[in-house]
């Protein structure tokens, strides 16, 4: 009997030192992984991002700076005339232009107006109507120039009140011809 206690008790210090050295090689795995501070479970690898395919004719569109509308316009009015008493370049040539809205592109955030297409606005070119090349010559991107009938691809913002109108006015920086 004193050696089956003895055969027994050697079975279950082996059995504990055994269990003991697994514990200790598995805690030691776990140690060695990286951890996230979230709930401390080892990190994924991320997959990388799948590829966007474009066509070569449409490239991504730069994002719509905050207060524009990218619009498609077409130039359905000109006036004739420079702006009276302003000593820029709107006070040389004409700038101001009624648009009719072709195709609405997308607006950037805190855009509060409503648009839609087939709607006329009134538009306030920075640049003039007129090609740049000349009134503008170190202009980086010079402005072809927008007569009656020509169509233009545009970021509008709404501009100031001009006296004696009650319709409001868009602003148009820079265009180009789609």
């Amino acid at each position: 009997m004193k050696i089956l206690i003895k055969w027994v008790t050697v079975c279950l210090w082996s059995v504990v030192l055994l269990w003991g050295c697994k514990l200790t090689a598995q805690q030691k795995t776990e140690a060695e992984l990286p951890v996230t501070t979230e709930n401390q479970m080892p990190e994924k690898k991320k997959a990388p991002p799948l590829p966007i395919k474009q066509s070569n004719q449409q490239a991504a569109a730069p994002a719509i700076s905050p207060g524009h509308c990218r619009i498609i316009g077409k130039v359905i009015a000109i006036s004739p005339e420079p702006e009276a008493g302003v000593t820029g370049i709107c006070g040389q040539v004409p700038c101001r232009a009624k648009v009719k809205i072709q195709k609405i592109l997308g607006y950037g955030h805190s855009f509060n107006q409503t648009l839609a297409v087939d709607q006329e606005i009134n538009a306030y070119f920075t640049f003039s109507l007129q090609p740049s090349a000349k009134l503008l010559p170190n202009m980086t991107t010079p402005l072809p120039g927008l007569k009656i009938g020509s169509s233009f691809q545009a970021d509008i913002s709404p501009g100031a009140e001009m006296v004696g109108t009650t319709s409001p006015w868009y602003q148009v920086a820079v265009y180009q011809i789609p």
